[in-house]
């Protein structure tokens, strides 16, 4: 749920059961994420079946949190590991202080 006192505060968006953040591109989990200003976020687009979080087989982050990311996610022929995500469930704002 969308609340008022997130609308303009400068906030991050985690995915809860691995503790990362979303940023947006190609591989789009990472341990700071992307810092909103406003409120057009991936949970402010209404997304009806979730959104598809992916991460490098290669990368650091990978190997960092091997274990968590293997527990939520499925490798695909990409090369890259796939969660699929509930938004308004699995996804949360989280304040930054700037």
């Amino acid at each position: 749920m969308v609340t008022a006192q997130y609308l303009h505060r400068a906030h991050r968006v985690k995915h809860i059961p691995t503790g990362l953040y979303y940023q947006p591109g190609h591989s789009n989990l990472s341990e700071k994420g992307k810092v909103y200003h406003t409120n057009s976020d991936v949970i402010s687009a209404n997304w009806i079946y979730g959104v598809v979080l992916k991460i490098d087989r290669d990368s650091k982050l990978y190997r960092k949190h091997k274990e968590v990311i293997d527990r939520y996610a499925k490798f695909d022929c990409n090369g890259q590991y796939v969660i699929y995500a509930d938004v308004q469930c699995q996804m949360i704002r989280e304040k930054v202080n700037c």
